[in-house]
């Protein structure tokens, strides 16, 4: 199986670096055709063919 980068997900942080850089994703994974990212107050859902924002929790 190979794979291919379609785009990229990036989860605001909360610290002044984060601002910039972005909250580290702690976790990804795929059910269907929906990618789930985890990072610390973050869950976002991607469509995977083409990495429309579905939706998003916020944790804590």
């Amino acid at each position: 199986m190979c794979s291919r980068k379609v785009g990229e997900v990036q989860h605001p942080g909360r610290s002044e670096y984060e601002q910039e850089t972005g909250a580290p994703v702690r976790r990804s994974l795929y059910i269907s055709e929906v990618l789930y990212t985890v990072s610390e107050n973050l869950v976002k859902m991607n469509n995977l063919s083409d990495m429309r924002e579905l939706n998003q929790v916020r944790l804590r």
